[in-house]
């Protein structure tokens, strides 16, 4: 309302005008509804009102945790995001859902201690960190797993690996993942959805037989990270540094964590940046990355393909975020396009599963798994509970097809017959026709390239190279006189003499 003094903090309900007169504004902070899904099963929390632009973490303080039997509440989340310290009340309505992590079984043994993922120089070579709860599968041994067949019950976790190695994990076309029914589960409890997958979030080109310059991929680096990075995986910094010390790498051979993990996200078993010959290298690049929404515990790496080589790794905090900071040594990465990945586990919240035990996959789920790189795969984990009380896991993969745009490279190769058709065909073929048919092939060549670029399909670059490679010495090196006309000249003035 208004008021007539400026320090007011009621309105004037009536007033009386005899003059000009001032009036001054009060303003009262406006509420929304702050709500709170705990999943079935789970205990619930009263909404709340709050005020615009209070800090959520002291509005929270006083909270009670909900409790959900077979459960570990391990914080809340907007969406597939965790809540931040820093988060305040926006000015509408807000729903947090609340996150579970499966209670660990008293059957397994302690976890591993959990090393610092940071690559600070220690008296011996660092080695890859292991998970506090491995983001490769696992069950306890009376839990029961299905990855497309009959659940099984004996030694579930290596029955698994030795699945996820061999390649016989159901597949479920990507188009077909809204609406997948996964069964098995205790009806009216909660289960949680992890993902395991690789995504690209720089890109930089090795040029063959040319001295690398750490200084141009690093501006290649930084290029690609405006077009690649997304909300849960991006490249944060790349910059040009002297040798490293030895201890600073990671080095050692994979973990097994590693190598399942690499697995499930379809890339070739990965060597470590310490097993290359290192002592060779004089270009090098320090590279930052930053990991979101992964699994609390899990370990996220930080790799440079096509051979995965992993630069550093590091485990997830509690909020599900990871900073991971690795060495590239340029001069031991192979001529060719390379992707810097990371690769890890994302985990995608709760579901609830109906009164038929049965849990449904849904679009907002595999809107995130698409996130993932294309011409990879995702390995899908639901974890939850059996009838019988123990853990129950279902396991799929879901191809991630990619669609290379070929169409660019009939179109440069099309062009490319045609100019030399002209030139078959033409009386003469002067050096203003090559440079013409020069600059054609080339300026088409471009399209396949940016195609090939933009979209990680370096083998569509590498084809465009050899088309031009082709073309443009043929227009060249083939004579400026058509020799077939030439030849149809000669015999026909020949014959005129003749007669």
């Amino acid at each position: 309302g208004w008021a007539l003094a400026g320090n007011a903090t009621v309105p004037t309900l009536t007033l009386t005008v005899s003059g000009n007169v001032q009036l001054y504004a009060i303003w009262t902070i406006k509420s929304y509804l702050l709500s709170f899904k705990t999943g079935s099963g789970a205990s619930t929390v009263a909404p709340q009102r709050v005020d615009f632009g209070v800090l959520l973490s002291t509005r929270m303080a006083g909270i009670n945790a909900p409790v959900n039997p077979g459960f570990v509440f391990s914080g809340w989340q907007i969406g597939s995001r965790s809540l931040a310290s820093t988060q305040r009340m926006p000015d509408s309505d807000l729903e947090l859902v609340a996150r579970w992590t499966l209670e660990p079984s008293t059957n397994q043994p302690d976890p591993a201690p959990t090393q610092d993922p940071s690559p600070s120089p220690t008296p011996s070579p660092s080695h890859l960190p292991d998970p506090i709860e491995s983001s490769g599968p696992s069950t306890d041994a009376s839990g029961t797993i299905d990855v497309g067949k009959q659940p099984v019950t004996s030694d579930p976790n290596e029955i698994l690996r030795r699945m996820v190695v061999g390649g016989t994990i159901e597949k479920i076309p990507a188009g077909s993942v809204p609406g997948t029914q996964l069964d098995g589960f205790a009806s009216g409890t909660s289960a949680v959805v992890q993902v395991t997958g690789a995504r690209t979030s720089a890109q930089f080109i090795v040029v063959p037989g040319q001295v690398v310059d750490a200084v141009a991929v690093d501006q290649a680096l930084i290029e690609s990270t405006t077009r690649t990075s997304t909300s849960f995986a991006r490249v944060t910094s790349a910059v040009p540094v002297s040798r490293p010390d030895r201890s600073s790498l990671v080095s050692g051979p994979p973990t097994s964590d590693a190598n399942i993990t690499f697995r499930m996200s379809d890339l070739k078993n990965p060597i470590t940046v310490g097993q290359l010959d290192t002592k060779k290298a004089k270009s090098w690049l320090r590279v930052d990355a930053q990991a979101s929404t992964y699994v609390p515990g899990s370990v996220v790496y930080l790799a440079v393909t096509t051979q995965p080589i992993i630069l550093g790794a590091a485990v997830v905090d509690e909020n599900g975020q990871a900073n991971i900071q690795g060495y590239l040594p340029l001069d031991l990465i192979g001529a060719g396009g390379h992707n810097i990945r990371l690769v890890g586990t994302r985990s995608l919240g709760g579901v609830t599963v109906d009164a038929s035990g049965n849990v449904r996959l849904t679009t907002e789920a595999m809107n995130e798994i698409k996130r993932f790189d294309e011409g990879t795969k995702a390995t899908v984990e639901v974890r939850g509970l059996n009838d019988g009380g123990s853990t129950h896991l279902v396991v799929r993969e879901v191809p991630l097809q990619k669609e290379i745009p070929w169409w660019t490279l009939w179109l440069l190769i099309a062009a490319g017959l045609a100019l030399t058709l002209v030139r078959l065909r033409a009386r003469r073929w002067p050096k203003r026709n090559r440079i013409i048919a020069t600059i054609t092939v080339v300026a088409l060549a471009l399209v396949p390239a940016g195609f090939g670029w933009f979209t990680a399909s370096y083998e569509l670059m590498y084809c465009a190279v050899i088309a031009i490679a082709i073309f443009i010495p043929s227009y060249w090196i083939l004579p400026k006189r058509n020799l077939r006309r030439s030849k149809s000249s000669r015999t026909s003035g020949h014959r005129h003499r003749t007669a």
